[in-house]
């Protein structure tokens, strides 16, 4: 059986051109009863280092089953009819990542059918660092079902961002992000304390009052167009728009 693996090797090496010579291994016992019944029960062919078009394949493997010889054995072998064959392939993580990831993030294995995603992208002038984690499992004959979960967005010391409704879930300021957020706030209100003020940036007394006692309501105060940049004297101003009147 040794010398059948060994010439079933070579001849595939040369038939496919490969560069490695790939391993047969047939299944059955005893291998001259089945030769000469004409019938193997599986042989298992593994290839290592394939190319494959840009990317290279660190290895792939096919098992025939129920096969079905056919010639003047075991002298003359003129053909064989396999009843069922499977395959598997290997893509390596280098290639996965050289061909699926952008630079900044690399993949991983953990386990069987665990696929990690780490690594650092460049979004509107901030490097935002993703992190997610994939299981990959069989769905059916033919499908393959992928789940992601354990997402993760870090964008700088500013916030963290994770879909879901539970409590650790959505958007979180970082704690420098919040005390920055605070220390504005409060400036606001000091500001908003100081009745002259108010008065000559048109906000009534009662948006006031409840600009003092909820952040909510002073966010919808100072976001209204009074509190943005006027825009330039060159530009044009809006049908029905009137100049800006000076203090009085």
């Amino acid at each position: 059986m040794l010398y059948a693996e060994h010439t079933a090797a070579e001849k595939l090496k040369d038939a496919m051109h490969l560069e490695a010579t790939p391993e047969v291994s047939i299944g059955g016992f005893p291998f001259v009863t089945q030769v000469l019944g004409k019938h193997l029960g599986s042989v298992t062919v593994t290839v290592p280092d394939v190319a494959a078009d840009r990317v290279s394949l660190a290895k792939v493997s096919a098992t025939a089953d129920d096969i079905r010889l056919s010639g003047d054995l075991p002298t003359s072998l003129k053909g064989a009819f396999a009843g069922k064959v499977r395959g598997e392939v290997l893509l390596s993580f280098d290639d996965l990542n050289r061909e699926l990831g952008a630079s900044q993030v690399t993949f991983s294995g953990t386990g069987r059918d665990r696929v990690l995603a780490r690594g650092t992208l460049p979004v509107a002038g901030h490097d935002v660092r993703v992190r997610a984690d994939a299981r990959i499992t069989r769905d059916g004959a033919r499908g393959i079902r992928t789940e992601i979960g354990g997402i993760r967005l870090s964008l700088g010391d500013l916030a963290t961002f994770r879909p879901g409704t539970g409590p650790t879930d959505g958007l979180h300021l970082t704690e420098k992000s919040a005390k920055a957020l605070r220390e504005q706030t409060a400036k606001v209100k000091a500001l908003f304390g100081v009745r002259e003020i108010t008065r000559r940036l048109g906000v009534p007394p009662s948006a006031v009052g409840a600009a003092l006692r909820s952040d909510e309501k002073l966010h919808e105060v100072t976001g209204t167009p009074r509190f943005r940049p006027r825009p330039h004297a060159d530009q044009p101003r809006r049908r029905g728009s009137r100049p800006p009147r000076a203090p009085a």
